[in-house]
């Protein structure tokens, strides 16, 4: 059986504004920890209009794992009781073993003052034990929702629709986010931001065109927040080989992030480490994201050189000029970097192979990504910077815009 991950249920606010919309939901947000791991939740509620009926739901949402539904026992001003449970449990692929339920808990919250709680999250299960849960009320937001919100569970999935990370999304919540010492690179200064879950992304703390820079920090906040996505699933996944909530080898356990390259009109980040995604083995992760700092958004490095072309189903076919250039890629090219003496991992030069690009202070560079390919640690040594070539080699792969961005020695035809 396949564990259905659904959204989870839980409730108080016992106040909501007369004057709300149809369709308007008010959220409380929460911030605390079960035990050491940090957790959010949002506490819901709203009022159906045509019945004068107040339907109280919510959403938990684990910086480990996003939960199942939170069902309210009691609510009332002296406190809360809540009971966690996986509705539905996925079978291990070994028959030999039981399903996995590993999310099973009994909740106790008692109100701590200036909107805080603090309690006892109770597993049932043995491996889950009893635990300190403590929350304290960060912030609100109100969204609306177009389907019937006529009982808890329509307002459980209207939770679903709204995303369970959007509350990230809201500048207001940056305090939260814990922010490093500033990193100066070229023009640039950044901060590396990370949230309770140790991710990290830089947010620039300085940068010549500052309207740019704001448009630059939204895309960095919402990589942060599909990070932190990703690291919640491979948490998940981690349920059907046997991980518990509170283990810690799961996730995304090794991950650093650094601003690798940066002009006047460009930056880039690259980040890299290792998940647990899609099985009991590590896989690596190798990524670098180009910024145009004229504009602040993402760049595709094929816009400014001639490295490939797409088709209208989708397939990436190499240019002309980087299959040249690539013709000569090999562990005795002159631009080969030490990673490149690995010859099983060379890919070919010809037919629909292509090598990643991302910039140096020295040139192009020439490499291996692992965020698609899946593979797993044994091809560790796949991954990173293979041949560097620079600038004035670059020939035929400048593309006429390229001056925009390197000014006027590119020599683009």
């Amino acid at each position: 059986m396949i564990k259905a991950f659904c959204v989870v249920v839980l409730s108080w606010l016992w106040a909501v504004s007369a004057v709300a919309a149809d369709r308007a939901i008010h959220a409380e947000i929460y911030s605390g920890k079960v035990g050491d791991r940090g957790i959010m939740v949002e506490m819901v509620t709203y009022t159906n209009p045509a019945t004068g009926r107040t339907e109280k739901g919510g959403r938990l949402y684990f910086h480990v794992n996003r939960m199942e539904r939170m069902f309210v026992r009691k609510d009332s001003r002296r406190g809360i009781t809540l009971r966690v449970e996986a509705l539905m449990c996925q079978q291990t692929f070994s028959y030999a073993l039981p399903p996995l339920c590993p999310i099973d808990a009994n909740v106790s919250l008692k109100p701590a003052g200036d909107g805080a709680y603090n309690g006892v999250w109770r597993g049932v299960l043995p491996s889950e034990g009893d635990r300190k849960i403590t929350l304290r009320r960060i912030d609100s937001r109100d969204f609306v929702d177009n389907g019937e919100l006529d009982d808890d569970s329509a307002l459980s999935h209207a939770l679903w629709r709204a995303q369970p990370v959007e509350a990230y999304d809201d500048p207001k919540l940056d305090r939260h986010v814990h922010a490093g010492p500033v990193v100066r690179v070229g023009p640039l200064g950044y901060r590396l931001m990370s949230d309770d879950s140790g991710l990290k992304a830089p947010y620039l703390s300085s940068a010549p065109d500052v309207s740019a820079m704001a448009v630059a920090n939204t895309g960095l906040r919402r990589g942060l927040i599909q990070m932190t996505v990703s690291h919640l699933e491979c948490r998940r996944a981690g349920f059907r080989y046997g991980k518990t909530l509170l283990d810690n080898d799961w996730g995304t356990p090794k991950y650093d992030v650094t601003v690798s390259y940066a002009s006047a009109t460009l930056f880039q980040v690259s980040d890299q480490g290792e998940s647990y995604c899609g099985g009991p083995h590590r896989h690596q992760f190798y990524r670098h994201r180009t910024y145009d700092m004229t504009t602040g958004k993402r760049l595709d490095l094929n816009a400014v050189f001639d490295l490939y072309s797409v088709d209208k189903a989708g397939k990436v076919t190499p240019s002309d000029a980087y299959r040249s250039l690539a013709a000569g890629f090999s562990a005795a090219s002159p631009y080969a970097l030490p990673a490149a003496a690995n010859a099983a991992c060379l890919l070919a030069a010809s037919g629909a192979a292509y090598y990643d690009a991302w910039l140096s202070n020295d040139g192009l560079v020439f490499g291996r990504h692992g965020q698609d390919d899946g593979m797993d640690a044994g091809a560790a040594a796949c991954f990173g910077d293979y041949f560097r070539v620079p600038w004035a080699d670059l020939g035929p792969l400048w593309r006429k815009g390229a001056r925009r961005y390197f000014g006027d020695g590119v020599r683009a035809p």
